[in-house]
């Protein structure tokens, strides 16, 4: 890992209707690709229903644009560079944060945001279903803020596009952020030409709405393509930088400035503080889930710590549980059984039709299964994970026998993240992840 002084939050903002969920493909690409370690994601969330909750209300733009500064302030505090990468609706709450920002005079904490990156946004409005929003959301003022040429988005459109992406000094009411706008080729909700707008930096990706932020491969081009703006701020910071700094992406008929000197004149950031924690816990609940109370950890990982020992050895566990997963890309089922249920297309309890002895005391398969954890990749029965206190030979035998009686099945021990001397026991099916490692505490 690297220090905290050369790491760069990267705080991930969703669209419209949506959550942290629409970044778990870029999330897991992150986490494995050496080439991005000085990166520390961050997902930023925000309430998007289509109606609005009894008692409650749907928040406007403004209001969530708000949320964001604090998250930025609070969360992403530690940080002294930080990137946004938004999808969709995201794109223009990142604007109208920066739009009321400058207008309160706060340009100069802008200064650590070193890069932007719009994925289809709006920057036009959608005309998509337009009559249909008209006519049953209406009230939503969030589906009212995508209508095209709508006054606050071009207010605060006018703001980012003169006092940042133009900007060439630092000061209470400009800063110079260097913003990349991506269109899907195929997106007919946000166009090309909505999405990439008067923004020079502005490029088409494969993909429409909704799978332009799916990547399903280190190779994918919106991978790619997110990889290189990060890749450009790696090595920089204040003691390495070099005299050239990229210039700010402007409007179509804009400037490109050296805004070296002028990023230097601000004052310094705040000192450290304790970072990701907030967003070790949103990835944490995309991989589990969230049950009352926090995040749904699988048995043993949920315990109170009763010293500041026990409280570091437990998170240190849960961290390994949740990169493993995502190194995966699993997410925990709620259902599962024997061996029998990796073998069926969705996720539920055998029958007894199959010859399923489920793993109860009587079961044969009871010993090995200790703290079983059932996993899911791509919404299929994939992987179960256990962690048995001691491996007999009648549990090797045991194993050896689901493989030598399904093919697809194959096993692999470890150490885990249960800890307390357990042995991590894996069985995966082989033609849904072709091999998996158990995790290293």
């Amino acid at each position: 890992m690297e220090s905290s002084d050369t790491q760069v939050g990267v705080v991930f903002i969703h669209g419209l209707f949506s959550s942290p969920a629409v970044w778990r493909w870029f999330l897991p690409l992150i986490a494995n690709d050496p080439d991005l370690s000085f990166v520390t994601p961050l997902c930023f969330e925000y309430a998007s229903p289509l109606l609005p909750l009894p008692l409650g209300r749907i928040p406007t733009v403004n209001d969530i644009a708000d949320s964001l500064r604090r998250y930025l302030e609070v969360e992403a505090g530690g940080f002294e560079r930080l990137v946004l990468v938004s999808h969709s609706q995201g794109g223009l709450i990142v604007q109208r944060y920066l739009a009321r920002m400058l207008h309160d005079g706060r340009g100069v904490e802008l200064a650590r945001i070193k890069r932007i990156v719009l994925f289809a946004c709006p920057n036009a409005g959608s005309g998509f279903g337009l009559p249909l929003r008209h006519a049953w959301l209406r009230g939503n003022p969030q589906v009212r803020g995508l209508a095209p040429i709508n006054p606050d988005v071009i207010e605060a459109q006018r703001t980012v596009i003169n006092q940042v992406s133009a900007a060439q000094t630092i000061a209470s009411s400009t800063c110079p952020i260097p913003i990349a706008a991506y269109a899907g080729e195929t997106d007919n909700i946000v166009t090309p030409a909505s999405a990439r707008s008067v923004f020079s930096n502005a490029n088409v990706l494969p993909g429409n709405h909704f799978t332009i932020v799916r990547p399903d491969s280190a190779q994918h081009r919106s991978y790619t393509s997110l990889k290189h703006d990060l890749l450009i701020l790696r090595d920089r910071n204040p003691d390495t930088q070099s005299a050239q700094e990229e210039p700010a992406a402007g409007p179509t008929a804009g400037h490109h400035v050296d805004i070296r000197q002028a990023a230097f004149s601000a004052p310094p950031p705040a000192a450290h503080k304790k970072v990701g924690t907030s967003d070790f816990y949103a990835r944490a609940a995309l991989v589990l889930g969230r049950v009352e109370g926090g995040i749904n950890w699988p048995y043993g990982m949920n315990v109170e710590p009763k010293t500041l020992e026990d409280q570091a050895d437990l998170k240190a566990r849960q961290r390994v549980l949740v990169n493993w997963a995502e190194r995966y890309g699993l997410k925990t089922s709620t259902s599962g059984c024997c061996p029998y249920w990796l073998l069926r297309d969705t996720s539920r309890k055998c029958t007894p039709d199959i010859g399923c002895q489920g793993t109860g005391i009587d079961s044969k398969d009871a010993h090995w299964s200790d703290h079983s954890v059932y996993w899911l990749k791509d919404g299929r029965p994939s992987v179960i994970s256990t962690a048995p206190y001691r491996v007999t030979k009648a549990m090797k035998d045991r194993l050896a026998f689901w493989e030598a009686t399904e093919p697809v099945l194959q096993v692999a021990l470890g150490t885990g993240w249960y800890g307390h001397g357990t042995t991590q026991i894996i069985m995966w099916r082989t033609d849904r992840i072709e091999n998996i490692e158990p995790a290293h505490a």
